[in-house]
């Protein structure tokens, strides 16, 4: 085999496209009260007013255990040992990552 055959073998090997290995994010919906007053409940649809959590996803963890750990949260000194949180808080704002081992990740917005 020549050098450029062996050169062109290489060069094909490297245009295969690779599937992305992490998993995919999971949409977990909103905590709060619709528009017509009801709630509070975690709902898809748009939420009213100061909420104490919004836009909630994740990625290797169901949305039922994602927004109990959400509704349970407390800040980064509460008592969570296997999860190492990060928040961003603003005026009125805040923003909260929470991850794990095994690529687990928690991540919602909260306030108005």
């Amino acid at each position: 085999m020549s050098k450029y055959m062996v050169l062109i073998a290489i060069v094909a090997l490297c245009c295969i496209p690779v599937r992305a290995s992490a998993s995919s994010i999971r949409e977990c919906g909103n905590y709060g009260f619709t528009e017509d007053g009801d709630g509070p409940f975690w709902t898809y649809r748009e939420v009213a007013g100061a909420t104490p959590a919004y836009n909630l996803t994740t990625r290797r963890v169901s949305c039922r255990r994602a927004r109990r750990f959400a509704l349970r949260y407390r800040g980064t000194d509460t008592y969570f040992p296997r999860w190492k949180c990060r928040e961003v808080n603003k005026y009125e704002w805040s923003d909260v990552r929470c991850t794990a081992s095994r690529g687990r990740v928690i991540h919602w917005q909260a306030g108005s």
